[in-house]
């Protein structure tokens, strides 16, 4: 949901979805794709492993996702194109990016914006995160091989995203707050103009990006 998850790489400082999310993921109601606009959904994530927390602002329309991080003065930009089988990663104070297999995503947490995810949910009951009124599921989610099992929040002013995530067994807990529905951009999901590329020592195996979303999400894993 980027894992959308976060990205686990020597060559990046961070750890990420989504996640791309984030992210990972495949929340939201079904989209139509015949349709002239195509929706966009922003929150603010947090997602918490063991002792660590990291906050990004996250982005994501139809098969695009989008995470923006700061550190101090130093940000950087995730972007997952799932209907490209591509993932960037941007350094605006640079104006570089570098490209990476798709499958670079981690996978500490399922994505949960990767298109087609499937989830079983089961309701568990009426919550409140802070002054939001949710639904309560447990959830299996099975991605790439994995099997996901734990709680699944969903507010119920926006049915079908992602508002809290608990998996006890990996000790990760994923936050999302301030969802919207809004209109966004697709210039919010591509490389900037002006922007050079700073190559990646990870090697790339055709066919292997799109692995996991074409394959992965039909295994069932253990």
């Amino acid at each position: 949901m980027v894992s959308l998850g976060f990205i686990q790489m020597r060559q990046f400082p961070f750890a990420f979805f989504l996640t791309l999310l984030t992210v990972a993921c495949a929340g939201g109601p079904p989209i139509d794709t015949n349709a002239e606009i195509v929706p966009g959904y922003t929150a603010d994530m947090t997602m918490t492993v063991g002792d660590h927390t990291s906050s990004a602002r996250i982005m994501s329309k139809g098969e695009k996702f989008r995470m923006e991080l700061q550190r101090g003065r130093k940000s950087s930009v995730m972007i997952v194109r799932y209907d490209l089988d591509k993932l960037w990663v941007l350094i605006p104070s640079a104006a570089r990016y570098t490209e990476f297999p798709l499958d670079s995503l981690g996978m500490q947490f399922p994505h949960f914006f990767m298109p087609g995810l499937k989830i079983e949910k089961e309701k568990a009951g009426h919550d409140r995160i802070g002054s939001i009124a949710a639904t309560k599921y447990r959830a299996r989610v099975r991605m790439c091989g994995r099997t996901y099992e734990g709680f699944l929040w969903e507010a119920k002013v926006l049915p079908g995203y992602p508002l809290q995530w608990e998996d006890e067994k990996r000790r990760t807990v994923v936050r999302w707050r301030k969802g919207r529905i809004t209109a966004l951009s697709d210039t919010l999901f591509a490389i900037p103009d002006g922007f050079t590329e700073l190559p990646s020592s990870m090697r790339k195996v055709d066919g292997r990006e799109n692995r996991c979303r074409k394959q992965g999400l039909r295994n069932q894993g253990p």
